[in-house]
């Protein structure tokens, strides 16, 4: 008695939850967090040391909350300019690691233009291109996901078996 019923309960799971339950789990649990302001930056060596807030945003476009980031990216970059944000070395840092950098670096003046950060390393010097803010959004998966894709690709196996073979693909792209 106890197998059928397991049974039917999971053929009814499957039924009212057929599609791509995986999908729709790390489209829940995927973030992007963006720039919402610049709160301090120094030049540590041959990188500009950033600290700013940023706001995390779920996959729907709802603000999720907010969280202060600490991030290097190297002063050729900057000083560069007109580069496609995908292409500039940005470096994630631990509050940890920023403290430390902190300690030997030199503050720099910073301008909030229109299109990004814009450095002023010493009062003579010329200021840097706008640097973009995009450069600095992260996608990421909520860790909490993982745990719970075995259970979801089981139940995408059932209602739609077709499904596994284009999970690998929403997986890898989603991460």
């Amino acid at each position: 008695m106890g197998c059928c019923t397991s049974r039917a309960l999971a053929l009814g799971m499957a039924l009212l939850v057929s599609g791509c339950f995986s999908g729709h789990l790390l489209d829940h649990a995927r973030r992007r967090e963006q720039v919402v302001t610049w709160q301090e930056a120094f030049v540590d060596g041959n990188d500009l040391v950033v600290r700013y807030a940023a706001v995390d945003v779920d996959d729907a476009g709802r603000p999720a909350g907010t969280t202060e980031r600490w991030a290097s990216i190297p002063l050729a970059e900057v000083r560069a300019g007109n580069r496609n944000v995908d292409t500039l070395s940005v470096r994630w840092l631990s509050d940890r690691e920023a403290e430390r950098r902190r300690g030997a670096g030199l503050p720099v003046q910073m301008v909030h233009g229109d299109t990004g950060l814009i450095v002023r390393e010493t009062s003579e010097s010329t200021p840097s291109p706008p640097l973009a803010a995009g450069a600095f959004t992260r996608l990421h998966i909520q860790p909490w996901v993982w745990p719970l894709l075995p259970f979801t690709l089981a139940v995408d196996a059932v209602g739609t078996p077709a499904l596994l073979l284009f999970a690998p693909a929403v997986i890898s792209v989603g991460d």
